[in-house]
C-alpha cells in the first residue's frame, strides 16, 4: 500500500513546499512594501476616509485610493 500512495504523497509534499516558498516571497514583498510602514499606512487611511466622506461611496473611495497606493509606493 505504501508504494501505491508514495507518488501522491510526494506530489502533495511538493505542493506544500511550493506553497511555503510562495508565502515566504509574499511575506518578504509585503515587509518591503510601502504598506508595511506605519506613516504611509496612516496617510493612506486618512486619504481613504476623506475620499469616503467627500464621495459618500466606498467604490469611489476605492477608485481614488488605488492611485494613491500605487503612487505612494513609487515615491517611497
Amino acid at each position: 500500500m505504501a508504494l501505491y500512495f508514495k507518488p501522491i504523497l510526494t506530489k502533495v509534499q511538493m505542493v506544500f513546499e511550493q506553497l511555503k516558498t510562495e508565502v515566504a516571497i509574499a511575506r518578504a514583498a509585503f515587509k518591503s512594501s510601502a504598506l508595511y510602514q506605519p506613516k504611509v499606512f496612516a496617510l493612506q487611511t486618512v486619504f481613504s476616509v476623506v475620499a469616503v466622506l467627500v464621495t459618500g461611496s466606498f467604490i469611489y473611495a476605492g477608485i481614488f485610493f488605488m492611485p494613491a497606493l500605487i503612487l505612494n509606493g513609487i515615491l517611497v
